[in-house]
């Protein structure tokens, strides 16, 4: 997040006023009345007036507008990354039978006497402490596990916009904790796009991101 907005042009009307007038004496000689009175002066101040006004809105520019400013000079913006870490469970004796820690079971740290709440780290794998073992370890993430999580419905027109509940969105950690894109979907609709997962009963046909539209053939 911008901490302070930055100002992309500070130049006053008073400075572009002198700036126009300086490049006239430069370059037009025959320009001798630099006088206020000067019809050509005024055009000189009504554009620097008009222009200030221009960087006023400018430099009031949300905070999106400058990301987009980055993007278009191929700046891209990191999206969140979640902490990792690798955890070990143990028994404190073996056990007659395998013991399993779910995906999904969530660990934190016990902090007594701390203001701060602890970070909470989530498992991505199902893992069992084998049968005559005391331990086993798994990798887990500072963030929250979604399986699935409806976010609206499509208009099919350009610019759609929709929100998750629980922002941010992190980024990709592995083949099996990727970001799915999926839109309900009949049988006959993914005979032409067959990436599909079904949930709650329902098929969901996969869209799959691209960095712009030329040679989808290719893609999908």
């Amino acid at each position: 997040m911008l901490t302070e907005t930055p100002n992309l042009d500070d130049r006053s009307f008073d400075q572009m006023v002198e700036e126009s007038l300086r490049y006239v004496r430069e370059n037009c000689p025959q320009w001798t009345d630099l006088s206020p009175h000067d019809p050509g002066v005024v055009l000189l101040e009504l554009f620097a007036f008009l222009t200030e006004a221009m960087i006023y809105r400018l430099n009031r520019l949300p905070e999106k507008a400058y990301i987009e400013f980055l993007r278009l000079i191929g700046v891209k913006l990191n999206p969140p990354v979640a902490a990792i870490v690798k955890l070990e469970f143990k028994l404190n004796k073996p056990q007659n039978q395998p013991v399993e820690i779910p995906r999904g079971t969530r660990i934190t740290l016990n902090r007594s006497g701390t203001s701060s709440h602890p970070p909470v780290f989530t498992t991505f794998q199902t893992v069992v402490i084998p049968k005559g073992k005391t331990a086993a370890e798994v990798m887990a993430y500072n963030c929250e596990l979604i399986e699935a999580e409806p976010v609206g419905i499509g208009t099919g027109l350009a610019g759609l916009s929709v929100k998750v509940k629980r922002p941010p969105i992190v980024a990709r950690t592995s083949e099996e904790l990727e970001i799915l894109v999926g839109v309900e979907a009949t049988s006959e609709e993914l005979k032409e796009r067959p990436r599909a997962v079904e949930y709650q009963g329902k098929i969901y046909r996969i869209w799959t991101e691209v960095e712009n539209f030329s040679q989808l053939e290719d893609r999908f």
